[in-house]
């Protein structure tokens, strides 16, 4: 007789795993439409913010004369602030 109710059992046990499985398929499916709409949503801020910031970026650029003490080019070492 236990074998009669082994049959029933498995078949509820695959037709819940089924509907499981598929009920996950469709939050899976609802996750990824919501990440899709939070990316968009995250590069459109992104993009404020940097239009926002972009004339706040500057170039600064800085040029350094040495002079050199000897007739070859080449600085004097022991007068420079790096060896120091």
């Amino acid at each position: 007789m236990k074998q009669k109710h082994v049959i029933p059992r498995l078949s509820m046990m695959a037709v819940f795993a089924i509907c499981f499985f598929l009920l996950t398929m469709q939050v899976g499916a609802a996750n990824q439409e919501n990440d899709i709409a939070m990316l968009d949503r995250s590069a459109k801020a992104f993009s404020s913010v940097v239009r926002k910031a972009g004339p706040a970026v500057v170039y600064i650029g800085v040029e350094k004369t040495n002079r050199s003490f000897d007739g070859r080019g080449q600085t004097d070492m022991f007068n420079d602030p790096f060896f120091e």
